[in-house]
Parts: C-alpha cells; structure tokens; sequence
C-alpha cells in the first residue's frame, strides 16, 4: 500500500462527478491510497484498489485493508506478506493490526 497527496479539486466527465473522498463525503479528496499486490513466482504486478481520502486515519485504513485482504483470499491469494511506506499513519496502523 502507498499513499499520493494530491491537490483538492473536482472533475466531472460524462455527468460522473470524481474528487470526493470516500470516507468524508462532502469534502474533496487530498490522498490517493493504493493497493498493489505483486506475485512472488511470476513477477506479475496488480492494482488492487484506489481510495480518494480526504483524512488518512487508523480506523479508516484498518477496515479497507481487511475488505482488499478477504477479497484476495476469496479469489485464491495466498498473502504473504503487507508492505508500506514510511508514513505515520500506515505505521501506526500496523500496532493495531491482527487477523
């Protein structure tokens, strides 16, 4: 998982409205969060997931992580392992962390 800040704004195309953040709805998203898996055999790489936030938080992160994680082992994944940058919440994030 990575985070990306990104500039506050709203793009609409087609009459479909992007920018809004998933976890407050009313605001504008600032944080791209990306879920990535890479296979250990075959080299191959896949985005899984992107979450327009508004706020990284604990909580926040915690529930997607777990819905990306059941929804790899239900279609046949075997995870391995989780890796993260170095950013504050994604550390702490991992202290609250258990299956």
């Amino acid at each position: 998982m990575n985070e990306i800040y990104i500039k506050a704004s709203l793009t609409c195309q087609v009459g479909v409205e992007f920018g809004y953040s998933v976890d407050q709805a009313n605001k504008f998203a600032t944080t791209i969060l990306c879920f990535m898996v890479k296979c250990l055999f075959t080299r191959k790489k896949f985005l899984v997931k992107l979450l327009l936030c508004y706020v990284l938080n604990n909580k926040f992160l915690l529930n997607y992580i777990k819905d990306v994680l059941t929804s790899l082992e239900r279609n046949g994944a075997r995870v391995t392992a989780i890796m993260n940058t170095n950013n504050h919440v994604i550390q702490a994030f991992f202290k609250t962390f258990s299956l």
